[in-house]
């Protein structure tokens, strides 16, 4: 079976062609890329947008023309029914689905990136043969996914949005940073924009994460604090996570995880406080969320 896989994120899409082989047995379950192609996001408008990925769509579809395939997108948003609402890119209740399924006539499925990068990691990554996984996203926000017996667990439509559980309400007692939903929530610390700010506090001028981690490379003791606070933040949400779900195993992935390594121990030293035990570890696989859309078509059809 091929699939148009795609991972639309706020800066990139990933997007590849796919083949799905033992699709019946989740043991020999394997999905190779076949062809990937990366590109700087559209996001000026949700035109430009819907016409990039009908681009990207169609130059991938042409190599298997005439052959059953199957497209699925994984958005970094809320998506209800067949509507998209997201932050960092022009689609506000929009029917991206509609829209897609009217230009192509191969079916298309959707759902949240986090969601499949928790069911590649759960299926074929880093927590492979665990019951329960959380895929946990860092990168312009915080996304998580919960997989059990290697399917998405959706609740009513967004479970998993740990991001935006507080963790912080005040400081120092000044008030926390405002998130969208509430005080001191967890993505306010723990993704590009929080980071950042962490930095500011301890007296760096940083635009990006990307910035903040290569001076902690180059031994800048301010940043390499930044990234510790930023591991005892993610800490904290896991934690809570984790006595709640009891997972087998957390997975870490999303642009902000190559600063895991400052971020690991001070994050492992909360979760030791967890009721039950749970390993954390990083993705192994840059590809994870653009292979999990691969592996939502296969258990769709």
């Amino acid at each position: 079976m091929h699939c148009i896989s795609i991972d639309l994120g706020g800066t990139y899409i990933k997007a590849g062609l796919c083949r799905i082989k033992s699709e019946k047995d989740r043991e020999q379950l394997k999905i190779i890329i076949l062809k990937k192609i990366v590109v700087l996001t559209k996001n000026s408008s949700a035109s430009d947008l819907l016409l990039q990925l009908e681009q990207i769509i169609k130059q991938l579809s042409d190599i298997v023309k005439g052959q059953e395939h199957y497209i699925c997108i994984g958005v970094p948003g809320k998506i209800l029914g067949n509507n998209v609402s997201t932050a960092n890119l022009p689609f506000k209740k929009y029917d991206l689905k509609k829209k897609l399924q009217q230009r192509f006539k191969y079916p298309v499925f959707m759902e949240n990136d986090a969601k499949l990068f928790a069911l590649y990691e759960a299926v074929l990554g880093a927590g492979r043969k665990n019951k329960i996984v959380l895929g946990v996203t860092i990168g312009t926000g915080l996304g998580c996914g919960i997989v059990i017996d290697g399917k998405i667990y959706r609740g009513k439509g967004t479970a998993g949005e740990i991001g935006h559980g507080t963790i912080q309400y005040q400081v120092n007692d000044v008030d926390a940073r405002i998130g969208k939903h509430v005080p001191g929530e967890l993505e306010e610390y723990v993704s590009n924009r929080g980071i950042v700010l962490t930095a500011k506090e301890n007296g760096l001028r940083c635009k990006t994460a990307e910035e903040v981690f290569l001076l902690a490379e180059k031994g800048n003791k301010a940043a390499r604090k930044t990234l510790e606070e930023t591991g005892t933040m993610l800490g904290y949400g896991l934690l809570n996570a984790a006595n709640t779900l009891d997972p087998d195993i957390i997975v870490i992935g999303g642009g902000v995880s190559k600063a895991w390594k400052y971020m690991r121990k001070p994050c492992e030293q909360i979760l030791k406080k967890a009721v039950n035990k749970v390993r954390v570890v990083k993705s192994q696989n840059a590809d994870a969320g653009m292979l999990g859309a691969g592996l939502l078509c296969n258990q769709n059809p």
